[in-house]
């Protein structure tokens, strides 16, 4: 899964962090660290928002449902792009074929950022 809030290249800041399958004693623990980053760092409110929010969404599905996740977390001037990769079944009926793959997109509003999930069933499978 990748979340994105809008796009550009030079990274001012890059780090990983690993999260634990079933652990659900540790669950949050990497969003409320990235929230903390993100303050420091001096983004936007709204931004740093959404990206708890996304970023916690995504390590409880890790947590839930995966043996273990990683969170990359990239942050240049104009963009955080939080991408988390795990090892978990996948969704079955897309890895199956039954349906094409979906990106969500919900618009950030006067931010200018949207918030973008995508899920690459063919990642799954390497």
């Amino acid at each position: 899964m990748k979340t994105i809030v809008s796009e550009t290249e030079n990274s001012l800041y890059r780090d990983s962090f690993d999260i634990e399958g079933g652990n659900f004693n540790k669950a949050g623990i990497v969003s409320t660290r990235i929230k903390s980053l993100l303050k420091q760092m001096g983004i936007a409110a709204e931004v740093v928002r959404k990206c708890a929010i996304v970023c916690y969404e995504s390590e409880i599905n890790v947590v839930s449902y995966a043996r273990k996740g990683v969170v990359n977390l990239m942050v240049n001037t104009e963009t955080v792009l939080i991408e988390v990769v795990d090892e978990g079944p996948g969704i079955p009926f897309i890895l199956s074929g039954e349906r094409e793959p979906a990106a969500v997109c919900a618009p950030g509003g006067n931010t200018g950022n949207d918030v973008c999930f995508d899920h690459d069933p063919g990642r799954d499978r390497e």
